[in-house]
């Protein structure tokens, strides 16, 4: 694709974009004013989609809080109360709590996400406890080094913890890496020992990290949606399959399966330009529903019938290369 002489890969056109936002700013309430985008996204018992999403009140700091909204379908978001689910408090996250993603492990819903103080970023784990129309989120755990980390999401494989983030200060870029975790109710230290790297960024781009959790395959394999970032700055999004451990990608489809397109005027015209952020999804009935950021300032949603990605993945099995 091209546009405004800024060149990127056209996508494998498997997800259907829905025609307009799900979720956009709350004129009536401030801390929700100007931005909201880049959620987490659940289905509680009562099969309710639930989002948590970042929001912003001001652009002068640009603090960002969590807010929640609930849907019946999936699709027709609404906001819920007047009150953030979950402010940033003092020390580390100071400057803002940031992109969250929910994972389920041993029945618990576990909340991820960044924290900033404005000098450096690290990541928070919390507890999601539901109360039905609305939720908690209980502080868990910051995860102190390395610091300068993001787009992490926790798992649990063979009985173990394991995290997926994307550190800067590891590798020669930043790139998607998995670590164990052995005590989770501490402040943690990654130890590269116990690490490794699942996905390399390329040296012809950017950077890439985690979109949503990864979604658990019936056979164990790992679905793992993820950004992948292109110059000067724009932001597409690829899909692979992972295995059992989470220790390689079997297969990688070789063409981004969303972009920022004309179309959609929030992706190239946001408060940042170029940008589709993928962050929450969930599979009803073989579909999956992806939520990302469009331009970091209102939330989209995309579908794709999940036996189709599969089969693209197969189509590609033993190849993990990029355009």
């Amino acid at each position: 694709m091209e546009f405004l002489g800024i060149k990127y890969p056209d996508p494998l056109k498997i997800f259907k974009k829905h025609p307009k936002p799900v979720l956009v700013p709350d004129k009536s309430v401030p801390w929700r004013s100007e931005a909201v985008f880049n959620p987490a996204v659940y289905i509680d018992r009562e099969g309710k989609f639930k989002m948590i999403y970042r929001a912003i009140g001001e652009y002068y700091r640009y603090v960002s809080r969590f807010g929640l909204a609930i849907s019946e379908d999936g699709v027709e978001f609404k906001h819920i109360g007047k009150h953030p689910v979950m402010i940033p408090i003092e020390g580390d996250e100071w400057w803002g709590i940031e992109d969250p993603r929910i994972s389920e492990v041993k029945g618990k819903k576990y909340i991820t996400y960044v924290k900033w103080n404005r000098i450096f970023t690290t990541i928070g784990i919390g507890e999601v406890i539901d109360h039905g129309e609305n939720i908690e989120i209980k502080r868990i755990s910051t995860i102190t080094d390395p610091i300068h980390n993001k787009n992490s999401a926790l798992i649990e494989i063979n009985n173990e913890l394991v995290i997926i983030h994307r550190p800067w200060i590891w590798g020669v870029k930043p790139s998607i890496w998995c670590s164990k975790i052995k005590k989770l109710y501490e402040k943690i230290r990654l130890d590269p020992r116990s690490s490794w790297v699942l996905f390399n960024t390329p040296k012809h781009l950017i950077k890439s990290g985690l979109g949503p959790q990864p979604l658990k395959m019936k056979n164990g394999d790992w679905l793992i949606i993820f950004h992948v970032v292109y110059p000067p700055e724009i932001y597409t999004v690829y899909v692979g399959l992972a295995d059992k451990e989470l220790k390689r990608f079997k297969s990688i489809i070789p063409k981004p399966v969303l972009v920022p397109e004309p179309d959609y005027v929030w992706e190239m015209y946001g408060d940042v330009g170029f940008v589709v952020f993928p962050s929450g999804a969930v599979v009803v009935d073989n579909e999956l529903y992806l939520y990302y950021g469009a331009g970091d300032k209102v939330v989209m949603m995309a579908k794709a019938d999940l036996s189709e990605i599969l089969m693209y993945l197969d189509k590609y099995e033993g190849s993990t290369s990029i355009g």
